[in-house]
């Protein structure tokens, strides 16, 4: 199996199954070959470790991991969405993050798959950290093909 493979099939079990999914990540981990592997991993473990577990901290250990792969590349692009998915699943735990950190984008980005991650579980957080998402959306004035677009 390769990594495509691997990850076609998580994502065709995670809704489903997502204990098995989350447990066999490290199959898929052993499988990558290279940061754009990293970057689609990243994005499944965030959504099943968050919407679908609730496994703030397991989640943040995880992907902690991730950059300590010899398939890691350092570039500002893969270490970005490593940061905030990172920021994703602490602020769904309820930790503080430093926002400030991040640019109006990024923070978006964040607020709005946060409140995706806690829609199930706390639906009040969810809709503060989505009216969060758009009143910073509203105050900023990103490009067209700015990905906080899509965030929300």
């Amino acid at each position: 199996m390769n990594f495509e493979q691997y990850l076609d099939k998580a994502w065709t079990d995670h809704a489903s199954n997502s204990e098995k999914v989350a447990e066999e990540f490290s199959d898929g981990i052993e499988l990558i070959q290279n940061n754009n592997d990293i970057e689609q991993m990243v994005q499944l473990m965030t959504h099943v470790f968050g919407t679908h577990l609730g496994s703030w901290q397991k989640g943040v250990e995880a992907l902690q991991n991730l950059n300590k792969l010899s398939a890691f590349e350092r570039n500002p692009d893969i270490e970005a969405t490593l940061e905030r998915s990172t920021a994703v699943l602490q602020l769904a735990s309820g930790s503080s993050i430093g926002m400030q950190n991040f640019k109006a984008s990024d923070q978006v980005r964040v607020l709005a798959m946060t409140s995706s991650a806690l829609v199930e579980r706390d639906i009040h957080r969810a809709r503060e950290m989505f009216s969060d998402a758009l009143r910073l959306a509203e105050k900023s004035s990103f490009e067209k093909e700015d990905p906080a677009h899509r965030s929300i």
